[in-house]
């Protein structure tokens, strides 16, 4: 079975990644199981109700939007919501430290910022400066007699 639910899911972007529909089709290839179309999902295929809905760890995964959400259970794996800000992730972080619970998305903390003195650029030129060429100096050359 293929991971693309739905019939034709490749011509149509509003079709990709939505979830599975049976094809009904009365000159539907797919719904006649016709060589070369898809195969379509049968009974006995899914995976073992012991490891379902289980992250690759072992534990199952939970979705954290804040503090108040972290449960003190040990089989959980948590993961940081996309849209919690910096401040309220990193709070997520101790606590969940402090709980000993597995973060699977744990954030980049960036450092904080130091002002370090930049040293000093030289002036950009100005456009005509740009086009003239250097001058240097021609080596003097020794006279010979």
């Amino acid at each position: 079975m293929t991971k693309k639910g739905r019939q034709e899911w490749f011509r149509y972007r509003r079709l990709e990644g939505k979830s599975y529909r049976r094809p009904r089709g009365n000159q539907s290839k797919a719904r006649r199981h016709l060589k070369g179309k898809r195969a379509l999902p049968k009974a006995g295929f899914g995976t073992p109700k012991a490891t379902r809905h289980l992250h690759p760890c072992g534990l199952r995964e939970m979705i954290v939007r804040n503090v108040d959400e972290l449960t003190g259970s040990k089989n959980v794996a948590v993961r940081i919501a996309g849209k919690v800000g910096r401040r309220k992730r990193l709070k997520i972080v101790e606590k969940a430290k402090s709980l000993s619970l597995k973060i699977l998305n744990l954030p980049k903390v960036r450092k904080a910022k130091t002002k370090e003195k930049k040293p000093e650029a030289k002036p950009k030129p100005t456009p005509k400066e740009k086009h003239k060429p250097e001058h240097k100096p021609k080596p003097k050359e020794k006279k010979v007699k």
